[in-house]
């Protein structure tokens, strides 16, 4: 029963990996028809506004276009009618073909004439390649972590971050090249502060409650949506308000990746453990290199109005996905080496069993081919005698093979030599409390523990036991399911 529950509790991670492999197949492809074809020298959403997403020597930003803030509103005269239609009006002519842009920014119009070219391979690794690659790195850990950990809250939370950051950059080259998924990508884009949040209140120590953590992500996520449905519906028909409303959330996120770093750094001066220290010290080296740099560029870029490509802004993005990741491997971040080793191990005992079933089976064809060769009645009788038998065995290895797995060996007299050492160096009582925890989640294969004055109601406890001396009650000890 433990074995299915953790398989059923996979599933959603399986589902979400095939389904941001598809999507990010579907929008490769898309992508990957603007190489070398008749490309306009920049780039502009669907409603017309110019996008600071760029190589230096395009013909867009070499002709002085006003990628931070303009619109265009004309193309040779006539009224900019969407962004698919655009392309297709430079595709229709050759490379190097001159179009005269009316482009408003703010109050004022202006003409600025542009050569197209030729979009080559290194235009496209610098610029849409960069995004795709960090999507995926983010699409990968994300559902790993979801996979290995799916009942850890750390685990859940990380992975609804980092997955959302991956959705905006991949969602982002639909967005400046196909613009099928436009909406989506603004409510994906307005969720991603709101992610952030769930994660750095929960990692890598946990701010508040259970129920705080609840209502302050609902209400974040609430508003969030709001936002990017907002946005969405005025996308098309009021554009100026809906650039202020991606700029504020731009801001937002950019706010968001700073508060997070700061809150790993904090995290590595106050962790309760040095296990926790090191955890933190690891992805807040990941996240510094990651986050602050991008960070400071988009705040420098909405609030200050400096004009450069947004393109190098997330090139180090990478980083804190693989800092996770070798968190998880190196130091059991989110608890999952045990959940990696099992899985390790129970692959390579089905394929064992596989093979010896197979080996069985030709054995079998070898020994038993001459009785059925007798008649159909005889084969008849050994089909039926191996169908019978086959059964029972297979349940038999099965039962087996789980409970190697599975079974949680406990030695306490150890448990309790070690645990002694431990307590008797500890002077706080809450690292005390927070050892003695540890302690029990590691030797009993516990979900979570609690030590303290009082009965956590959220999650309810699986087991309540008082700590007493003598007649005086010191704390109550609660557990959560195996």
């Amino acid at each position: 029963m433990e074995l299915e529950a953790r398989s059923l509790a996979r599933w959603p991670a399986i589902v979400l990996a095939a389904f941001l492999v598809l999507l990010s197949l579907f929008i490769a492809r898309d992508s990957l028809q603007t190489l070398y074809a008749p490309f306009p020298g920049f780039l502009v959403w669907d409603n017309g506004y110019l996008v600071s997403f760029h190589d230096a020597d395009w013909t867009g930003p070499q002709a002085g276009l006003p990628l931070n803030g303009g619109r265009v509103i004309a193309v040779d005269g006539a009224p900019f009618e969407s962004g698919r239609a655009f392309r297709a009006q430079v595709a229709a002519k050759p490379p190097g073909t001159t179009f005269h842009y009316r482009v408003s920014v703010g109050d004022t119009e202006r003409s600025v004439p542009v050569a197209s070219m030729m979009l080559g391979g290194v235009d496209y690794v610098g610029t849409f390649g960069i995004y795709l690659w960090n999507a995926l790195i983010c699409f990968a850990i994300g559902a790993a972590a979801l996979y290995l950990r799916p009942d850890h809250r750390q685990s859940q939370a990380f992975a609804a971050a980092i997955v959302l950051l991956g959705l905006v950059l991949l969602l982002a080259i639909d967005l400046n090249t196909s613009y099928r998924m436009v909406r989506a990508y603004l409510l994906a884009e307005a969720l991603l502060p709101a992610g952030v949040l769930a994660f750095g209140l929960v990692f890598p120590i946990q701010w508040g409650t259970e129920r705080f953590w609840r209502r302050t992500v609902g209400v974040a996520a609430i508003l969030a949506t709001a936002l990017g449905l907002a946005n969405a519906w005025w996308f098309y028909s009021e554009p100026a308000l809906a650039r202020r409303i991606t700029n504020v959330v731009w801001l937002a996120i950019g706010l968001s990746g700073i508060v997070l770093t700061v809150n790993f750094g904090y995290a590595v001066l106050r962790a309760d453990t040095q296990r926790q220290r090191v955890q933190a010290a690891t992805v807040f080296t990941g996240g510094l290199a990651a986050f602050l740099f991008g960070a400071v560029g988009l705040l420098a870029f909405f609030a200050l109005g400096w004009t450069f490509s947004l393109t190098w802004v997330v090139a180090l993005l990478f980083l804190f996905p693989l800092s996770v990741l070798y968190a998880i491997l190196r130091f059991d971040l989110f608890q999952a080496e045990r959940f990696i080793r099992l899985a390790l191990g129970y692959g390579v005992a089905t394929a064992a069993v596989a093979v010896t079933y197979a080996g069985g089976v030709a054995l079998l064809d070898a020994v038993l081919s001459p009785i059925a060769a007798r008649g159909p009645f005889a084969s008849f009788v050994l089909l039926l005698a191996l169908a019978m038998g086959f059964e029972p065995l297979r349940r038999a290895v099965q039962v087996a093979v789980d409970r190697y797995f599975y079974r949680s060996p406990l030695d306490a007299g150890r448990v309790l030599e070690d645990s002694s050492a431990a307590f008797a160096e500890s002077v706080d009582e809450d690292a005390l409390s927070r050892e003695l925890e540890r302690r029990l989640i590691s030797a009993l294969s516990l979900r979570w523990a609690h030590v303290g004055d009082d009965v956590p109601e959220d999650p309810e406890p699986a087991l309540v036991e008082p700590v007493e001396f003598g007649e005086e009650r010191l704390a109550w000890v609660a557990v959560g399911p195996k």
